[in-house]
């Protein structure tokens, strides 16, 4: 429980000085990459369940994965456009 509370406050003490909305909070640990200290892990949402804040926490990050998903697809299209039109180059 400790570490629940270590967390919350860190979590905090980031958002304060910005003094964000909580879905540009979401948004920021989702493209930043923010993590628990010592570990592996994203941040957590700071807000308490069912708040208004949590699900705007919430959407902030879903918009971000979201954004992030269509990029990686871009991407993903294009080196494989440009994989086909090389081989065809060499082949036709």
């Amino acid at each position: 429980m400790d570490v629940q509370k270590e967390i919350r406050s860190l979590m905090k003490q980031t958002f304060k000085e910005k003094k964000d909305t909580p879905f540009s909070q979401g948004f920021r640990v989702f493209r930043k990459g923010k993590l628990i200290p010592n570990t592996k892990m994203l941040m957590g949402n700071p807000f308490y369940p069912q708040s208004r804040s949590f699900k705007e926490w919430e959407r902030g990050f879903t918009v971000a994965y979201y954004r992030n998903l269509e990029r990686l697809d871009e991407q993903s299209e294009k080196t494989s456009r440009e994989s086909f039109q090389n081989k065809g180059e060499r082949n036709g």
